[in-house]
């Protein structure tokens, strides 16, 4: 019986000779058919690929929303809208006024441009109207911006009503506040005697809090201030700057943190 391959490049006769295919060669015309079979759906044959350095477009289901013509036509916050017209910057790019009423509505958005485009301003205003008003947890952020190796961080990054324009520092504070939270200590300095005129108080975000959180570090501050006074340090600034030093050492020693101190302290 006889047996012969799908794309016909040679055939196996009962005898165990082969015999060439139609195109008169092992690699005729035939070997050129191995793609040529049926598509995907209809058998073995390969999916056809796309042009190079292109890839396949995912199929749209919900048709997309009419593009803008000003900003003014979108549905943003007035202190962005505000921020936005303060600058000129009054009509969108062809990508803003064609994803933006898109993403504001929750939709899936895939947006392709040149450098220059307006992309980053495309998806920026959409994150700072999404999440107005909302307060991020620690380590749950309302949003994620993911950047490829070719753009610094700094040109993306969200603060407040701006978007790009950041610094290392600030990127940094960013970092840490997200990684170990903050605590703020108020501290009421009684002037005359340089000693505490009330047990301080102390405000945390992201880091370890509760009534009794804060109670072994106040024997802490009592003595900062009283090696302090001893040596005749009376300044505000100066003496923030030794609390800070002091809390920061204990959070670490206690609970191997590094959060941001922010110390305040007022003469009573």
């Amino acid at each position: 019986m006889n047996r012969t391959r799908t794309n016909d490049r040679f055939t196996r006769t009962r005898n165990g000779s082969a015999e060439s295919g139609r195109g008169g060669s092992r690699f005729g015309s035939s070997a050129r058919s191995r793609f040529a079979g049926s598509s995907r759906s209809g058998g073995y044959g390969r999916r056809s690929a796309a042009p190079q350095g292109e890839f396949e477009l995912p199929r749209t289901i919900t048709p997309a929303l009419p593009a803008v013509v000003g900003f003014a036509d979108l549905d943003m916050p007035g202190a962005l809208l505000g921020a936005l017209s303060s600058q000129g910057v009054t009509v969108p790019f062809p990508i803003q006024a064609a994803t933006l009423p898109n993403s504001l509505a929750g939709r899936d958005v895939l947006g392709r441009g040149r450098t220059g485009s307006g992309k980053t301003l495309a998806f920026g205003l959409a994150l700072l109207a999404r999440t107005a008003g909302r307060r991020a947890e620690p380590r749950q952020p309302l949003g994620l911006v993911l950047v490829t190796g070719k753009v610094a961080a700094g040109n993306v990054y969200v603060d407040g009503m701006e978007v790009g324009g950041a610094t290392e520092a600030s990127l940094k504070d960013r970092l840490t506040l997200a990684a170990e939270g903050v605590v703020t200590v108020v501290a009421i300095v009684d002037a005359d005697t340089g000693a505490l005129a009330e047990a301080p108080d102390f405000l945390a975000r992201g880091f370890v809090h509760d009534d009794a959180t804060f109670e072994p570090v106040i024997p802490v501050i009592e003595k900062t201030l009283a090696t302090a006074a001893e040596e005749g340090v009376g300044d505000a600034r100066q003496l923030e700057q030794l609390l800070a030093r002091a809390v920061a050492n204990w959070a670490f020693r206690t609970y191997r943190r590094q959060p941001l101190i922010i110390p305040v302290v007022i003469d009573a």
